[in-house]
C-alpha cells in the first residue's frame, strides 16, 4: 500500500513524499462501481507547485479555514472530521 500512496502522490499532484500512517478508510459503492479507499498522512518531501494529475482540472493546497467554503467530493468533509483530520464542527454538516 505505501508504494500506491506514493505513486498515486505523484500521478495526483507531482509530488514525492513519505508514506506516514493510516488516518482512515471508506467504501463508495454503486450498481458499476465497489471502491475501497485508505488514506494516509503524507509527509511531501520538496515544496514544490503541485500539479493536476491528468484526471483533475484543479489541484491545490487548501487552508484548514477554507475548507468550508471549498467545493469538496461527496462525504470528504465527513470523513475528514470523523477521522481527526480537521477541528470538530468546521464544516455545517
Amino acid at each position: 500500500m505505501v508504494a500506491a500512496v506514493l505513486r498515486e502522490l505523484r500521478e495526483e499532484t507531482g509530488l514525492e513524499g513519505i508514506c506516514g500512517p493510516l488516518v482512515g478508510w471508506v467504501e463508495r459503492m454503486g450498481i458499476d462501481h465497489h471502491y475501497v479507499i485508505a488514506d494516509f498522512r503524507v509527509d511531501v518531501l520538496v515544496d514544490e507547485p503541485l500539479v493536476a494529475g491528468t484526471d483533475a482540472d484543479l489541484v491545490a493546497w487548501v487552508p484548514f479555514d477554507r475548507l468550508g467554503v471549498t467545493d469538496l467530493v461527496d462525504g470528504l468533509a465527513m470523513f475528514l472530521e470523523d477521522n481527526g483530520v480537521v477541528p470538530p464542527g468546521l464544516f455545517v454538516l
